[in-house]
């Protein structure tokens, strides 16, 4: 019986020895940024177009955490923040020859055809800048392959994820001014949560056993978001300042599905742990 347990106690320490001697960091701490550019509806920029979100490029950031299941394959999470400003110039242009009906110049009835001079256009639009936001929590596979198995030092890092994201949607407003008419339109920020999912690959370099420097593009994207209660509005104040002054508003509210989509170039450091 002795023998038999001081075999057992040798055998154990011969294989935690070697599970020493060959043990690494099974957990990888890193922080990334780099531009972002939305691409698809997102970066639509026809107004006439109920899905183009109006996007421009911006910039994200992202947090992740991966556990190695073993030297190849590992299970990581990732909290990425977005902001990809509204494309101001592209819809002050569009609203410059857009035709408005001129409530003030209206006078058929129900049913009969607008002639054109109940059409007016407003110049000289100016909008705020704002853009949209996000925050989007990702938990899927990751693999990292080296170049060579010798060094070690270059490796290909790719992922698959999904998850949630919430995003924001731009509070809009714009002027167009002259010396006789005050055109105004407004559109209110709204927020919403829907499913997304990341696909990403790129290049690691492991400076050494518990820092890495990695770069990569990541696709992410979020079918359809929902935004309820998104409300448009547009205002007119004819004469401003004088007797005559005259007023006109309009408004609708309606559920807007948008889908996002982005592709983001990451640059970072990672901590092994």
């Amino acid at each position: 019986m002795k023998k038999n347990i001081l075999l057992s106690i040798l055998v154990l320490s011969a294989f935690f020895k070697g599970y020493t001697q060959n043990k690494y960091p099974v957990n990888t701490l890193s922080v990334s940024a780099g531009p972002s550019f939305p691409v698809g509806h997102y970066a639509g920029k026809n107004l006439e177009d109920e899905k183009a979100g109006l996007a421009g490029p911006g910039e994200q950031i992202n947090i992740s955490f991966e556990h190695k299941l073993n030297k190849t394959i590992g299970i990581a999470t990732v909290l990425y923040g977005t902001r990809n400003p509204v494309n101001t110039t592209s819809i002050e242009k569009q609203l410059d020859g857009e035709k408005f009906i001129d409530g003030f110049a209206l006078t058929t009835g129900p049913g009969q055809p607008i002639p054109d001079a109940a059409y007016i256009t407003y110049p000289n639009w100016k909008m705020d800048k704002k853009s949209w936001l996000s925050a989007t929590l990702l938990a899927g596979p990751s693999i990292d392959i080296p170049f060579n198995t010798a060094t070690n030092n270059f490796s290909f890092t790719a992922k698959a994820m999904i998850g949630v994201m919430y995003a924001s949607s731009p509070k809009l407003q714009g002027k167009s001014n002259t010396d006789t008419v005050i055109a105004q339109i407004t559109q209110n920020s709204a927020s919403a949560f829907g499913f997304s999912y990341l696909l990403g690959a790129g290049i690691q370099y492991n400076k050494c056993k518990h820092i890495s420097i990695h770069a990569g593009i990541d696709y992410l994207a979020a079918p359809r978001v929902t935004f309820k209660d998104a409300t448009a509005s547009f205002a007119v104040l004819k004469y401003p300042g004088s007797l005559n002054m005259a007023g006109s508003y309009s408004s609708i509210t309606t559920t807007a599905k948008q889908p996002v989509a982005i592709m983001n170039l990451t640059i970072g450091i990672g901590i092994k742990l």
